[in-house]
């Protein structure tokens, strides 16, 4: 028996397929374009603040882009207590590394921003 699937069907398969593969990796990198762009209050494009997210991103190494992909796989709003616990590392790991991504991230996409406003 043949079922007709509608596009609207098609289209929630799709988008739900594609989520399960992003990474947290890539959910961070959207996380950020999209508050680079609404923060901007219509002074970047989405393609100058994707340019700086990628860039910063590029900046972190494999430790530091697991535990982004770790972090985004909790719950969102997780308190960092038990984020760290989940996650299986103790509280002052979980802050060291929350502060060497934190300060990476800031540094490199400002550092990209002329680059990539200028480009």
């Amino acid at each position: 028996m043949n079922v007709p699937i509608s596009k609207a069907a098609i289209g929630l398969t799709l988008g739900m397929a594609l989520a399960a593969c992003s990474s947290g990796v890539d959910m961070a990198k959207t996380e950020m374009t999209d508050s680079c762009v609404n923060s901007s209050g219509g002074r970047l494009t989405e393609g100058e603040c994707s340019c700086m997210t990628d860039r910063a991103f590029a900046e972190l190494n494999s430790e530091e882009l697991a535990f982004v992909d770790d972090v985004y796989s909790l719950p969102p709003g997780t308190p960092d207590s038990e984020a760290a616990e989940m996650i299986g590392m103790d509280q002052g790991e979980f802050n060291r590394l929350s502060r060497s991504f934190a300060s990476k991230i800031g540094s490199s996409a400002i550092g990209a921003a002329m680059e990539c406003v200028a480009s």
